[in-house]
């Protein structure tokens, strides 16, 4: 038996593992995990959904482009170029440089190759599948808005 005054008592023949309860130290720990993941999340979820926006912002820059060069409606098509494209160019150097590339421009597929990178962007309409042939256009962010640049490169692979 145990001291005097102390709940201890010999149980050595039949000891059964008693469980306490951990009580306030696994509900602070519950806490402090749910916390940390929802911090996470919200971190992750202020990352990804500007970048998402942008994402989505190009695509419609980009099938307004492609749908006006298609239509020959050269207006609309030259108001997608970046402010500084068209204080360099005017729409008659405009007209020559893309007016005849109407139905070659690609139209933009589910699995486009799309990358951004802070206020600059690449899109190459086609799948993002190597190989990857075809153009690559650049892009720009001028405030909160998304201009095609007039860049763009063939990749031929």
């Amino acid at each position: 038996m145990g001291a005097p005054g102390t709940d201890q008592t010999d149980n050595t023949a039949h000891s059964r593992p008693t469980w306490k309860y951990p009580g306030r130290h696994v509900l602070r720990v519950f806490i402090a995990a749910f916390a940390a993941v929802g911090a996470l999340y919200a971190t992750v979820w202020l990352y990804e959904f500007p970048h998402r926006c942008d994402m989505r912002r190009i695509d419609t820059v980009y099938m307004d482009f492609h749908m006006a060069l298609h239509d020959k409606d050269y207006d609309s098509a030259y108001s997608c170029m970046s402010p500084e494209y068209r204080q360099a160019h005017s729409l008659a150097q405009f007209k020559e440089r893309f007016g005849e590339m109407g139905e070659r421009w690609l139209a933009l597929e589910p699995g486009r190759y799309l990358r951004v990178r802070g206020r600059a962007a690449r899109l190459h309409p086609g799948s993002d599948h190597w190989p990857m042939s075809g153009p690559i256009y650049e892009f720009v962010k001028v405030g909160d808005d998304w201009y095609l640049t007039g860049n763009y490169e063939l990749s031929v692979d």
